[in-house]
């Protein structure tokens, strides 16, 4: 009996769609990703990642690089009062581990999508594909496995990959 290939579907192109994408993909895992925008979007403003993100970005997704350049990086914040007397600051990365730690980075959330959805749509071995304009309009569970049904009469069935 045949092993069935891989493949998993994925409902939102936000951010956590194209990181989910391209940490299966590093795994051989072919995905596809349904985003109900009709096109790319580079709408938001600036995010921060903390270090337990970046080493996702960086170990899973492979895109860290391109992350910490596009953003500005720290290690410490600080909390000022109006009158500018200083209350406090907190250490965002871990100091012990010097250079070798995760900084957090501030960043657009446009730059930060771009890099995704550019790794996710260059996929080595094309593993990765991206459907735009697919809203889904409801999910049918069965004991053989899922349909996802679109608004444009779209079905695609998954199953468990036990």
């Amino acid at each position: 009996m045949a092993v069935p290939a891989r493949h998993v579907l994925i409902i939102g192109g936000g951010l956590a769609g194209p990181c989910l994408a391209l940490s299966l993909a590093r795994q051989n895992i072919r995905c596809t990703i349904f985003e109900i925008r009709p096109t790319r979007s580079d709408a938001g403003g600036s995010i921060s990642l903390a270090p337990n993100a970046l080493h996702v970005l960086d170990r899973h997704a492979g895109v860290y690089g391109q992350m910490k350049a596009l953003g500005h990086t720290y290690r410490r914040i600080a909390a000022y009062s109006e009158d500018g007397s200083k209350f406090g600051e907190i250490a965002v990365s871990e100091e012990e581990k010097g250079e070798d730690a995760y900084p957090a980075i501030r960043i657009m959330r446009s730059d930060m999508h771009k890099v995704l959805m550019d790794a996710a749509e260059e996929a080595i071995e094309k593993l990765i594909t991206v459907k735009y304009g697919a809203k889904m309009s409801r999910i049918e569970e069965t004991e053989h496995g899922v349909t996802a049904h679109f608004e444009d009469g779209l079905s695609v069935e998954g199953r468990p990959l036990s």
